[in-house]
């Protein structure tokens, strides 16, 4: 069975219809750098207590969503390949679209806690992104809080009828919110996890072999 475009932008999401490609960038699996975190505290050295929880944090949300992204890379390719506007189209994008939801909200939420150990660290360190400036980091905080505030912003009719506050085009997420219409390139997300990844490595591996070598540097 195929349905109409219309009927699938209006009760399944904006411009879901016209999705004929997947130009997500393919990732690779992310090391367990919980696990090596985890180790690293109980047999070497502990890092300081007031950036432990945020820490941990940053490692799991990171961990989700790099998981999340290709599980909903995979199901996006399943809609693409899929007949267009069939039942089946629908089926993997509604999974697609849930996948990403949830790499939105944990990019997001890693990249917060990852600055705020940073500025804990070094009080000086400046702010993951700054309100208005456009950058790839402030478009994921507005799709986020489209995510977040949908309720809200429906309640409040500061957004247009739409059946989902994300959805999904060729390259990249777009949303709508009380900011209006915003778009995520998908280059531009895997640019901040791969980012995140590397900060992650630092954090719960090279931290550790840093304080080692100065520990064994005699005195």
């Amino acid at each position: 069975m195929q349905f109409a475009g219309f009927l699938l932008d209006r009760f399944i999401a904006p411009k879901s219809s016209s999705l004929t490609s997947c130009a997500a960038p393919e990732l690779t699996d992310l090391p367990n750098f919980f696990g090596s975190y985890f180790l690293n505290n109980i047999f070497r050295t502990h890092v300081p207590d007031n950036t432990r929880s945020l820490t941990i944090f940053f490692l799991r949300r990171l961990a989700i969503a790099r998981r999340e992204y290709g599980l909903g890379r995979a199901q996006m390719l399943n809609c693409v390949a899929a007949l267009t506007e069939s039942a089946e189209m629908i089926r993997f994008y509604l999974a697609a679209l849930s996948h990403f939801e949830v790499v939105v909200v944990n990019s997001y939420l890693a990249l917060i806690s990852h600055n705020n150990v940073a500025r804990l660290i070094d009080s000086q360190m400046q702010r993951a992104f700054k309100e208005g400036d456009q950058s790839a980091a402030e478009r994921l905080n507005v799709t986020y809080n489209a995510l977040k505030h949908f309720n809200e912003n429906v309640e409040k009719k500061s957004v247009p009828d739409v059946p989902s506050p994300l959805w999904l085009v060729s390259d990249g997420i777009e949303c709508v919110g009380s900011k209006g219409e915003v778009k995520l390139y998908f280059a531009e997300l895997v640019d901040i996890l791969r980012d995140l990844e590397q900060d992650a490595r630092f954090v719960s591996e090279e931290v550790f072999n840093l304080a080692a070598e100065r520990s064994a540097k005699p005195s």
